[in-house]
């Protein structure tokens, strides 16, 4: 006999087939529990455990495939819904995260975690108040909560108006709840090498671990002796990278903050480097825990930390715009830059070879898009006649994303001059002339991505790392004639670029001939600026 088909599928539009025939259904005792029921009884909960493994591996689309699996058996269960509107939001759905917390029981206790994750979601949508609003609600639900106070901060660089001195005064408020150790000065080392650690188990942007094996690579292994703390083992392929750099690799998934600082502290580190910032609250409190006689903040961090055990910031000095970083911690500089990758020279263009109006283009997410840089915006492209905005798309044209964004087009005048294009991104700089970089950050991957492909890049000097971080990278880099201090003077100059062919292929020589011998594509130079910083901060010359 044939086996039938058993279809089932839950709210989420998850289906599953399992075939039987009527022969075993027919022997089966009337009394037998149906499987369903069996589950419930299995108190191991495995797939939402294994949807928990894979989460923390960042395997968001399978995690979120295991979740809900586990709630067709456990609807409303809302561990798992929180588990779930995560891995939506890590995998860019954020509409989808809302309508999945809009499910959680009324009766549900962790009011603080499921109004952060609203929050969180509501940043994504580019709602900034909104955001402000849920996130406020957790604190106040929860104010020793650092993971929730780490999630505000994330968002809060991109509130608008928030300068480096408001959000520098929320990472001390989060700082001051966190268990706390201080020590002594340390003597400085006698000589190398250093034994550095990294702490790279939670990073905001993915591409902020490509710096560090590139980098890491370029390290001189005689005098700086490496050891990664990570999530999964080293085998792992989310490790493949950092695998193949000099050093141990420790696993530490499984790891409390005081747990990861005796870890930290039995392994003999020196100096201790953060590259998660906020986005690693775990990092953060086994940081304020001191198990390291130096500790510094690197990348994944646009402001300030706020810790008093954080001996030192490694930063390029055109990101501060030269403010004073917060008393006890030094800013060492960077010569040739915090960022770099491994690129072979930048490709060559020929502007002239682009048919049709003058294109504009932004490679930018969702919170991102504030009022001003809309306004900015508008102002350029009503005086380019014909002119158009590229936007690589963002997840811009999935459900729930689509109508306020021309919303926020429309307010803005500029709806019908707007177009989101998919692909690679040699396919989407292929259709754009000049770049504009947005005027909040928390890297600047999109403006390497960017010059890379021989596209010149317009950005604004602003107040605060997180509005520097493009200006940072293109003075650094030969590129000042491309920043511009005062919004009026970004305008101008995307003006005068958009009406005039022979500015934009002068923009485009200069890109090319300044990065033949830029520090971003030539990775020895930016390892050697942070070897000594590093052997600075344990006091030893480079």
């Amino acid at each position: 006999m044939n086996p039938l088909p058993l279809v089932g599928a839950n709210r989420f539009g998850y289906s599953c087939r399992r075939p039987y025939d009527e022969i075993t259904i027919a022997l089966l005792p009337a009394s037998l529990p149906s499987f369903a029921q069996c589950l419930a009884l299995i108190k191991t909960r495995p797939l939402q455990t294994s949807a928990e493994t894979l989460e923390l591996a960042r395997a968001y689309g399978a995690a979120a495939d295991l979740y809900e699996r586990h709630l067709v058996f456990f609807p409303g269960e809302a561990a798992s819904l929180r588990g779930l509107a995560r891995c939506l939001l890590a995998a860019g759905q954020p509409g989808q995260a809302l309508a999945v917390l809009s499910e959680l029981p009324p009766g549900d206790k962790e009011k603080a975690a499921n109004a952060s994750l609203r929050g969180a979601a509501y940043g994504a949508l580019g709602e900034a108040s909104l955001a402000e609003s849920h996130h406020q609600q957790a604190q106040a639900a929860a104010p020793d909560d650092a993971e929730i106070g780490c999630a505000f901060l994330r968002d809060a660089v991109f509130q608008p108006g928030l300068g480096a001195a408001g959000l520098a005064e929320h990472a001390a408020a989060l700082a001051a709840i966190l268990p706390a150790k201080t020590l002594p000065p340390p003597e400085p080392l006698a000589a190398p090498p250093v034994n550095v650690g990294f702490l790279v188990s939670a990073i905001r942007d993915i591409r902020d671990l490509t710096v560090l094996e590139t980098v890491a690579q370029a390290m001189d292994s005689r005098r700086v002796k490496s050891t990664f703390y990570g999530y999964r083992p080293a085998e792992d392929p989310i490790n493949a990278g950092l695998r193949h750099c000099a050093g141990q690799w420790r696993d530490i998934s499984e790891c409390d903050p005081f747990t990861l600082a005796a870890i930290i502290e039995g392994d003999g580190i020196d100096v201790l480097i953060d590259i998660g910032g906020h986005g690693a609250p775990n990092h953060l409190a086994a940081l304020a825990l001191r198990p390291a006689p130096w500790q510094a903040s690197w990348l994944g961090n646009p402001g300030d930390l706020g810790l008093a055990q954080i001996d030192a910031d490694f930063v390029d000095p055109h990101e501060t715009g030269g403010e004073a970083g917060r008393a006890g911690t030094r800013r060492l500089p960077l010569p040739h830059g915090a960022y770099c990758r491994e690129q072979a020279p930048p490709r060559r263009r020929d502007p002239s070879r682009r048919q049709g109006a003058v294109a504009f283009g932004a490679d930018i997410a969702v919170p991102q898009l504030h009022p001003e840089l809309l306004m900015a915006w508008s102002a350029i492209l009503e005086a380019v006649p014909g002119a158009i905005l590229v936007l690589r798309d963002r997840n811009f044209l999935q459900a729930g994303l689509i109508e306020p964004l021309s919303s926020r087009f429309q307010l803005a005048g500029i709806a019908d001059r707007i177009d989101v294009i998919s692909g690679e991104p040699q396919a989407f700089y292929d259709q754009v002339d000049v770049v504009l970089a947005p005027f909040v950050e928390i890297n600047p991957h999109d403006t390497i991505e960017a010059l890379a492909q021989g596209v010149p890049v317009l950005a604004l000097a602003g107040e605060g790392r997180h509005r520097r971080q493009s200006a940072a990278l293109l003075r650094r880099n030969g590129l000042g004639a491309l920043v511009a201090e005062r919004e009026p003077d970004y305008i101008a100059a995307a003006v005068r670029l958009g009406l005039s062919a022979e500015a934009r292929a002068a923009a485009g020589a200069l890109v090319a001939t300044a990065l033949a011998d830029a520090p971003v594509f030539k990775p020895a130079q930016v390892a050697a600026g942070i070897e000594a910083a590093i052997l600075a901060l344990a006091g030893l010359e480079s």
